[in-house]
């Protein structure tokens, strides 16, 4: 995420493509889903100097619409400086950020929400300073919140968290998450601290702790307004997440940590369960529900991650196995298990991708209508696994690699994740970036469009724009004239998206259709057998309406 910027036309992803079902019987005449996985598309890219120490992308996030013009705005910053930048969407995405500013941060991403209600939102940094009593340095945490305002950040601040010269003096620890997230469902969101332990003078304390401010009119950042406290002392890294686990529509909380064990050599990996309730007083002060993972496997990592790959409305869950073979499980919620039972076992598990690594959400790169959370992971690549109704097959969609998109090969994938529509073609779009890439860590950051791949830049490629009654700029049909394939692609963004399309020859005889699932975003007309001449394409809603129509001319 940093300094030179590219704005290229490589090939855009189409992470999943319609089908329809043709119903002329010549060979060559039908619509099919494309077979073939795609290089996602770089819009925008920011790269650290060539002598170094940069480290460009050491902090990247999505905001919201701070400049109000429907498009997402994103954040990302240098790790050499501190300094952040506000970038505003659109197309092209300016090379000159809409803001910049200095910020010491102990997370590589802010998070922004309506904590007081109304339609004002915020902006939160986790933070910190240092002091030195005796000598020695402790570290203090801070939370600091900022107002939206005037199409930036309002950096006066309205209000900031200090724990050790207010509640607890003294208090030293560190934040390693923080969530904006409705928890009992009122309207107003909640803002949710993670820390793995705290320390006081010598004494130190492992259990990690969750500290709650309460949304509202009322919202504060005095003193928490729920503390939820671990019942055991972790040795590693303190990974959380929240969202609906069981089915009740409320937000639960789940960490996951190597644990102190009972033996040399024991470190226990469990995840542990805060179920939600209509009230944060009724919230329980320790885990509700705790599972220790596989005895028999060697983990050494208890991340975890939460999505709704299957488009129940639940959150599914992801872990890492560090066996053999390595591999990534999943548990889903659509599955018939109920969370509050399941173990989370290797025999418990819903899908296994066998040589994988990493993984995480990638978001509705691919879906429209966001129903199905995209599953990233690492083989010989990053690649995307697009979810559906029985959440993703073992084919990947999508793919990205510096090595691939012909920049100098060495992992983009560290901080980021989903922003939304950054680019204005109605697909959600996603931001990746690693202040350690390339010599002497110049770092870089990425933005990839979702959404279907559309030829705009080559000139040869034919692209017709179609518009309908809701967008000037719809649909877009390519090559047009066509000899072999006809591609149909839309907006994400649609309300009436394409459900049916049917192609009829000049004398009105009708030479294919087909159903199209609009959420996919583009469909394939293999004409290769049809006869040289002139077509007319007609693009129906899913109630037969007709959205638009045009002219199609096949050449040999």
């Amino acid at each position: 995420m940093r300094f030179s910027t590219l704005h290229t036309s490589l090939f855009l992803p189409l992470l999943g493509v319609l089908f329809f079902t043709s119903i002329s019987l010549e060979a060559q005449n039908e619509i099919v889903q494309n077979p073939e996985a795609v290089l996602l598309r770089r819009v925008w890219m920011m790269r650290g100097g060539v002598v170094g120490g940069d480290r460009v992308g050491a902090l990247a996030g999505a905001l919201t619409d701070v400049n109000h013009d429907s498009l997402q705005d994103f954040i990302w910053g240098l790790g050499s400086t501190g300094v952040w930048h506000l970038q505003y969407g659109g197309s092209p995405i300016s090379d000159t950020p809409a803001q910049s500013f200095f910020h010491s941060t102990t997370l590589s991403y802010p998070v922004v929400g309506n904590f007081w209600g109304g339609s004002q939102e915020y902006v939160v940094f986790a933070d910190f300073y240092t002091t030195k009593p005796a000598g020695r340095t402790q570290y203090h945490p801070l939370v600091k919140a900022y107002a939206i305002d005037n199409d930036t950040i309002d950096l006066r601040g309205v209000g900031t968290f200090d724990p050790s010269r207010g509640i607890w003096p003294g208090l030293e620890s560190t934040i390693t998450d923080m969530f904006a997230v409705d928890l009992n469902q009122d309207g107003d969101d909640e803002l949710i601290v993670i820390v793995p332990g705290i320390q006081f003078d010598q004494e130190v304390d492992k259990r990690a702790e969750v500290w709650i401010f309460e949304g509202g009119p009322e919202f504060q950042l005095d003193t928490p307004t729920v503390v939820l406290k671990d019942t055991e002392e972790n040795l590693t890294d303190v990974y959380a997440a929240v969202g609906d686990l069981d089915g009740d529509s409320l937000p639960d909380l789940m960490i996951g940590a190597n644990y102190v064990g009972t033996g040399p050599g024991n470190r226990p990996i469990r995840y542990k369960f805060w179920w939600g309730k209509n009230r944060l007083s009724d919230l329980s002060i320790i885990p509700d529900h705790s599972v220790t993972l596989d005895k028999a496997s060697v983990n050494i990592d208890a991340k975890f991650t939460l999505l709704d790959c299957d488009g129940d409305g639940v959150k599914d869950i992801l872990r890492l196995l560090y066996a053999t073979p390595l591999g990534v499980y999943l548990y889903r919620s659509a599955a018939g298990k109920n969370i509050r039972d399941r173990q989370l076992t290797i025999d418990d598990a819903d899908g296994y991708f066998p040589g994988y690594s990493i993984f995480g959400s990638g978001g509705y790169l691919g879906d429209s209508l966001q129903r199905f959370e995209s599953i990233i992971m690492l083989g010989a690549r990053v690649m995307f696994f697009q979810g559906g109704k029985n959440g993703p097959n073992y084919s990947y969609d999508a793919y990205y690699s510096a090595a691939d998109d012909g920049l100098t090969p060495g992992n983009v994938f560290g901080q980021g994740g989903p922003v939304g529509d950054v680019s204005g073609n109605g697909w959600e779009d996603y931001l990746t970036a690693n202040p350690g890439w390339f010599n002497l860590e110049q770092g870089i950051v990425i933005l990839l469009e979702g959404g279907p791949y559309i030829p705009t830049d080559d000139t040869t490629s034919g692209v017709e724009v179609v518009a309908t009654v809701e967008h000037g700029s719809a649909l877009h049909i390519w090559p047009n004239p066509v000899t072999d394939e006809l591609h149909v692609a839309w907006r994400g963004d649609l309300k009436a998206s394409p459900s049916l399309l049917r192609v009829y020859d000049m004398s009105g005889r009708l030479v294919v259709d087909g159903s199209v699932e609009g959420w996919r975003g583009e469909a394939v007309w293999k004409c290769g057998s049809v006869a040289v001449g002139s077509y007319l394409l007609v693009v129906y809603d899913r109630n037969e309406r007709m959205l638009a129509q045009t002219n199609i001319i096949k050449e040999e």
